[in-house]
């Protein structure tokens, strides 16, 4: 049940932080017209959002703030560059591009949420094989 709980947890910050980035990517867009510039602060702010929410709601860290952010950076340049590259690589090989950004974000989540639980925000509970 706790795995279950974790997993919709991480699920409703991961739409949470997926909002507030086309939420500010859309107003910025439509105050500045800077298009580059909007998407830029609407993913910085879906950034935020996610780190705050996983950390302190899905999974309880009690690390170091600064340990856990700086994971986090590198996940999140990381996860960047792979998308990028898998979208490259499936668009290239004439995959559609409905079905290219699919995959790009079911990988990306399944890849972050196992990072976040046995990297980033890692405790003894997190491990926790029967519990957790």
């Amino acid at each position: 049940m706790k795995r279950i709980t974790q997993l919709l947890r991480y699920g409703l910050v991961g739409s949470a932080a997926a909002s507030s980035q086309l939420l500010v990517t859309f107003l910025g867009y439509q105050f500045t017209a800077f298009a580059g510039a909007s998407a830029a602060t609407g993913y910085l702010a879906g950034l935020i959002v996610s780190f705050i929410g996983q950390r302190s709601f899905t999974f309880k860290s009690q690390n170091a703030i600064h340990r856990d952010m700086r994971h986090f950076v590198i996940l999140a340049v990381g996860i960047f560059i792979m998308n990028y590259g898998l979208m490259w690589g499936l668009i290239t090989l004439y995959v559609p591009a409905i079905l290219a950004s699919l995959a790009c974000v079911s990988a990306t989540t399944v890849i972050s949420f196992m990072a976040m639980k046995f990297w980033i925000f890692r405790t003894s509970q997190n491990l926790d094989v029967k519990g957790g």
